[in-house]
Protein backbone atom coordinates (compact mmCIF):
# COMPACT_ATOMS: atom_id res chain seq x y z
CA UNK A 1 0.00 0.00 0.00
CA UNK A 2 3.18 2.48 0.78
CA UNK A 3 5.41 1.00 -1.67
CA UNK A 4 5.52 4.94 -3.18
CA UNK A 5 7.17 5.94 0.14
CA UNK A 6 10.53 6.40 1.16
CA UNK A 7 9.59 6.98 5.16
CA UNK A 8 6.26 7.15 7.73
CA UNK A 9 8.00 10.45 9.29
CA UNK A 10 5.04 12.66 8.91
CA UNK A 11 1.41 12.59 7.09
CA UNK A 12 -0.85 15.80 6.28
CA UNK A 13 -4.57 15.11 6.61
CA UNK A 14 -6.31 17.97 4.46
CA UNK A 15 -9.78 18.45 4.88
CA UNK A 16 -9.78 16.04 7.95
CA UNK A 17 -13.15 16.11 8.84
CA UNK A 18 -13.93 13.46 11.60
CA UNK A 19 -10.15 12.72 11.89
CA UNK A 20 -10.62 9.40 10.62
CA UNK A 21 -7.51 9.34 8.03
CA UNK A 22 -5.84 10.95 10.72
CA UNK A 23 -6.62 7.90 13.22
CA UNK A 24 -5.51 5.52 10.70
CA UNK A 25 -2.64 6.78 9.23
CA UNK A 26 -1.70 6.96 12.77
CA UNK A 27 -2.29 3.01 13.26
CA UNK A 28 -0.13 2.78 10.33
CA UNK A 29 2.56 3.65 11.89
CA UNK A 30 2.95 7.29 10.94
CA UNK A 31 5.14 9.04 13.43
CA UNK A 32 3.36 12.36 13.35
CA UNK A 33 -0.16 13.33 11.71
CA UNK A 34 -1.04 16.96 10.56
CA UNK A 35 -5.13 17.40 10.60
CA UNK A 36 -6.03 20.58 8.88
CA UNK A 37 -9.61 21.49 8.36
CA UNK A 38 -11.28 25.57 8.11
CA UNK A 39 -13.71 24.21 10.61
CA UNK A 40 -13.48 23.20 14.14
CA UNK A 41 -15.73 19.94 13.75
CA UNK A 42 -13.44 17.39 15.40
CA UNK A 43 -11.45 19.30 17.93
CA UNK A 44 -13.53 16.70 20.96
CA UNK A 45 -11.88 14.31 19.38
CA UNK A 46 -8.91 15.34 18.57
CA UNK A 47 -7.60 15.88 21.90
CA UNK A 48 -8.18 12.09 22.47
CA UNK A 49 -5.35 11.67 20.13
CA UNK A 50 -1.41 11.59 21.57
CA UNK A 51 -0.77 15.05 21.54
CA UNK A 52 3.13 14.24 20.73
CA UNK A 53 2.23 12.38 17.36
CA UNK A 54 -0.95 14.80 15.97
CA UNK A 55 -1.72 18.85 15.92
CA UNK A 56 -4.46 19.79 14.70
CA UNK A 57 -4.90 22.90 12.96
CA UNK A 58 -8.39 24.97 11.70
CA UNK A 59 -7.59 26.92 9.14
CA UNK A 60 -7.91 26.91 5.26
CA UNK A 61 -4.96 24.99 3.63
CA UNK A 62 -3.78 28.10 1.37
CA UNK A 63 -3.99 29.99 4.76
CA UNK A 64 -0.81 27.99 6.01
CA UNK A 65 2.83 28.66 5.99
CA UNK A 66 3.98 24.79 5.27
CA UNK A 67 8.13 24.76 4.92
CA UNK A 68 9.30 24.11 1.47
CA UNK A 69 10.86 20.48 2.20
CA UNK A 70 7.94 18.87 3.64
Amino acid sequence: MYQYLENKNQALDVGSGALNDSKFLLKEGFAHVTAVDQTPVAQEIAISLPVDKFNYLVSKIEDLDLPSET
